[in-house]
């Protein structure tokens, strides 16, 4: 489930997943972006890094990926 928060802080984004199985994301209200931005690309943005962090999380372990694959790991969260 994903719970769009105007109360949610954006830096708070990346550690927003609950024992709930809920991941609590910020509104795109609350982002500064330039008006090119649309609140649909920042909603996205707001579910997408918190979904890699807890996809990257639950790989690590079972499938061992080990510091070789960090850097690829870091340049999704980039791209």
């Amino acid at each position: 489930m994903i719970d769009v928060n105007v109360l949610q802080p954006p830096e708070d984004a990346l550690s927003s997943f609950t024992a709930s199985k809920r991941f609590l994301v910020p509104s795109p209200a609350r982002y500064l972006a330039p008006v090119a931005i649309s609140d649909a690309d920042l909603l996205a943005q707001s579910i997408a890094l918190p979904l890699l962090t807890y996809v990257r999380a639950q790989a690590i372990e079972p499938y061992a990926l080990g510091s070789s694959w960090q850097p690829l790991v870091d340049g999704l969260r980039l791209w």
